[in-house]
């Protein structure tokens, strides 16, 4: 797992946020073609192939032959524990989707929809090893979704107004696999996107520093100064360029 210093968010980041600004061009990619839930959750493609939001949702949601949801799988509890190797936080996740998919989906309870779209989202931060602390941090995963029981698209979030408070709280770094690179310095969640999840996390995934090196700002390295030159004393010699006898004054 891996930090950012303030130094380098302070160098990534910008008080003019727009669209997004690729890497250097110069950057080879070690996975061009990974998806933007890829590049948010893992800084890459997942570890573990149940880990993809894919999977998870597609494991949890029943829909008919219309496509139309109908409910919980009655075993995605059970599924998600064999899964992710009775991961507690995992379950507890699994579990609030459990009490509340229904009133979601039937009763169309507001608080209901909310607990469920939370609850996938930290689902799949979690399963990808990312940590949710209690408080805010530097960092945040954004889940954005078009219905409450959807995911449309991720992005990563970085805090941009460090030591400067005029700059926009956050910057959003973000890709769409095989359409737009790894960007940075974004001042919105692409694709407009009604409902927005966001989620701070711990620390990034080592695979994030593979990549936020190449971005515009990055502070340069520090590289140490030299050692200074250790400095040598010339011995005394009497005038016949031999050392002095004990206790004598040359």
């Amino acid at each position: 797992m891996a930090l950012l210093t303030n130094a380098q968010l302070q160098g990534l980041a910008s008080p003019d946020l727009d669209a997004g600004t690729e890497l250097d061009p110069r950057f080879n990619d070690p996975y061009p073609d990974a998806a933007c839930w890829g590049w948010a959750l893992c800084g890459g493609p997942s570890l573990h192939g149940n880990a993809e939001p894919a999977t998870i949702f597609g494991n949890a949601i029943n829909t008919n032959t219309g496509g139309y949801v109908t409910g919980l799988k009655p075993d995605f509890v059970d599924w998600v524990n064999v899964a992710f190797g009775a991961n507690v936080n995992a379950n507890n996740q699994a579990r609030i989707l459990s009490e509340n998919f229904n009133p979601a989906l039937i009763e169309l309870d507001d608080d209901a929809q909310d607990a469920c779209r939370t609850a996938f989202a930290k689902l799949c931060i979690i399963v990808n090893g990312l940590t949710i602390p209690e408080a805010p941090t530097n960092y945040k995963i954004v889940m954005a979704s078009d219905h409450w029981y959807t995911w449309e698209h991720w992005a990563l979030g970085l805090k941009n107004n460090i030591a400067a408070p005029d700059n926009p709280a956050w910057q959003y770094t973000q890709r769409d696999a095989g359409v737009n690179p790894v960007n940075t310095r974004c001042g919105h969640v692409w694709g407009a996107h009604p409902l927005l999840t966001e989620i701070c996390v711990s620390e990034l995934q080592d695979g994030h520093l593979m990549y936020l090196p190449h971005a515009v700002g990055w502070p340069a390295p520090v590289v140490p100064a030299a050692p200074a030159e250790p400095v040598v004393l010339a011995a005394k010699v009497d005038q016949n360029g031999l050392p002095p006898e004990p206790g004598s004054n040359p």
